[in-house]
């Protein structure tokens, strides 16, 4: 069956490759911006309104749960977590599915474009299991030395085309790939 449903990636890194410190926090993102301003941003806007459901970590949803309001209202979203299995969020729901089988029931379900997001481990089960179609990587001027990596290993061996590159201010760069086996 051919896969209607595309998953994509959209997630800032540092110079060194990490998504947050080694205690999952992400407070350096917003030395160069506010939070205000990421989310003010039109192609962050774009990007969330064609997104139909998020797929995130038990991880990444219990740091979310910390910033306050739940910033995805309206959205659906999809846990993947072996512990968490309530909520008092609406359009939430945990699984321990198979990447393979939560694609399938979200394009069971209608769904046309999925955001994967979170850490490392998230990133790399789609990766591994060769569901993930784009990523957006936005590349901060910043080396944290150590923390959460994009990706947590085993990491597949895959081409990814270029299809644009960005300069932001404060020295952002945005970096948008295609899996090279996706046609154009």
């Amino acid at each position: 069956m051919t896969r209607a449903l595309k998953l994509s990636m959209y997630v800032a890194i540092s110079l060194d490759g990490f998504i947050a410190k080694s205690d999952g926090n992400i407070d350096w993102l917003t030395e160069h911006g506010s939070q205000e301003d990421l989310e003010n941003d039109d192609g962050y806007k774009n990007f969330l309104a064609s997104v139909d459901v998020l797929v995130m970590g038990g991880k990444t949803y219990r740091q979310m749960l910390t910033f306050g309001e739940w910033p995805y209202r309206g959205k659906k979203c999809v846990v993947v977590s072996r512990t968490e299995t309530k909520t008092d969020l609406p359009d939430i729901s945990f699984t321990t599915d198979s990447p393979q089988q939560i694609v399938e029931r979200l394009q069971n379900e209608g769904c046309r474009h999925v955001w994967v997001m979170g850490g490392g481990e998230i990133h790399s089960l789609f990766l591994r299991a060769g569901l993930i179609d784009e990523m957006r990587i936005f590349v901060m001027p910043k080396i944290l030395g150590e923390g959460i990596p994009l990706f947590a290993p085993p990491i597949p061996d895959a081409h990814w085309t270029l299809l644009s590159q960005k300069e932001w201010q404060a020295n952002i760069v945005e970096l948008h790939y295609r899996r090279a086996d996706i046609p154009s």
